[in-house]
């Protein structure tokens, strides 16, 4: 069965949120899919905090040889 690049980027979303919040040392947190946005809720000690998980790219290229990030903030 073929992974839909939706799911494959929920999956990347979450492996990057589940790195920075073990970085927090936060183990009671808990994680629930939000409604997009945000990407994440976490529940931390009472306290609701929304997540949306972005790419950053410093020196990657994208269309017609430019910068990644100026094409992206054209979309």
């Amino acid at each position: 069965m073929a992974v839909s690049s939706q799911e494959k980027q929920e999956k990347e979303e979450r492996f990057y949120l589940d790195k920075f919040v073990k970085a927090l040392n936060i183990s009671t947190a808990e994680i629930e899919r939000g409604d997009d946005p945000p990407d994440f809720v976490l529940r931390v000690e009472g306290s609701r905090v929304a997540i949306e998980v972005t790419e950053f790219h410093s020196s990657a290229v994208g269309a017609g040889g430019r910068p990644r990030r100026a094409v992206e903030e054209e979309w």
